[in-house]
């Protein structure tokens, strides 16, 4: 059973899934990832964070996002009103990968939840950089329909584009996250 958008209360949970509450005596999981993680679609009960929760019986907190990859995991973990709403005795944090993140690292997408036009990012100077649109409206009626994706998809599958931003990211989060979760594992 799915569903529907309408359902699912966007203003309640600030566009994300609530927190699975458990044993609070056991260290709580955090996942970050896309609608994968998020369980767009899907019932409470259905949700990858859902049956982590029944598994391991741990508060497992669901910061998946619709249509997100690397570089939103990446804004999270430097957002703190984000971070300061996560417990710090985390023992894991899970992102959830899946092939098409690779070209998300170069699509412009508007974020709910920053109203942000993008969350793009580049290396410059060996440093991540947002990569800001100069005509935010003119690329929301044309260049993301039209050329973006054919762009996304030709640099997202190629190595050379994706490794070095995508491990330059990995490496951003993981310092970010390191700060924040000390003793827990990060797992991709």
């Amino acid at each position: 059973k799915y569903v529907r958008v309408t359902e699912f209360d966007i203003n309640k949970y600030n566009c994300l899934r609530p927190v699975e509450y458990r044993d609070n005596s056991k260290p709580p999981i955090i996942l970050f990832g896309c609608s994968y993680t998020e369980g767009f679609g899907l019932d409470e009960n259905e949700t990858f964070s859902r049956k982590l929760a029944d598994y391991s019986n741990r508060t497992i907190y669901n910061r998946g996002h619709m249509g997100t990859g690397i570089p939103f995991m990446y804004y999270q973990l430097n957002d703190k009103n984000i971070t300061e709403k996560l417990p710090n005795n985390a023992d894991y944090v899970i992102f959830t990968l899946i092939p098409d993140h690779f070209p998300r690292l170069f699509r412009y997408r508007n974020f709910v939840l920053t109203g942000d036009h993008t969350l793009k990012y580049k290396i410059k100077n060996n440093k991540l950089v947002r990569d800001k649109l100069m005509f935010p409206l003119i690329h929301s009626l044309y260049t993301s329909i039209i050329i973006e994706e054919y762009v996304a998809k030709k640099k997202g599958n190629d190595i050379n584009e994706v490794k070095p931003l995508a491990v330059k990211l990995f490496e951003e989060s993981y310092k970010k996250f390191h700060n924040k979760f000390p003793n827990a594992k990060f797992i991709i």
